[in-house]
């Protein structure tokens, strides 16, 4: 029972963290640069010198959110990775549960009622 408790209060944090946390306008930054570079590349206005330019600059805007996104989703996992591993100093090993079929499903099934109900409630 306690692992699944354990498992339930995770998926809250976690839902409540991608809630909070701005992931959607870091991958909104990286498709828009995306566009961008698809719109250089194929203008045929805009010189091979200016185009070298924006490629270099959208690349590093690119890296930049890629890292951020990066740190953002372990940021969304950190009550996951704080929660494992002092479950097991406890002797309540919650890795097994949380990774079968039937624990994604109800980590899945809890985030989206709880998303739902935070959307409702608090708008």
């Amino acid at each position: 029972m306690v692992p699944w408790v354990v498992i339930v209060l995770c998926t809250v944090a976690a839902a409540e963290l991608s809630i909070r946390l701005p992931l959607r306008a870091r991958l909104a930054i990286l498709s828009e640069t995306v566009e961008r570079v698809a719109a250089t590349v194929g203008s045929a206005s805009v010189s091979g010198r200016q185009k070298e330019w924006v490629l270099h600059a959208c690349a590093r805007r690119m890296f930049v959110s890629s890292v951020v996104t990066f740190l953002l989703l372990l940021a969304v996992l950190s009550p996951f990775l704080v929660a494992v591993p002092l479950s097991a100093l406890f002797d309540r090993d919650i890795l097994e549960p949380v990774s079968s079929a039937s624990g994604i499903a109800a980590a899945t099934l809890v985030a989206a009622v709880y998303a739902i109900l935070r959307v409702r409630i608090a708008g």
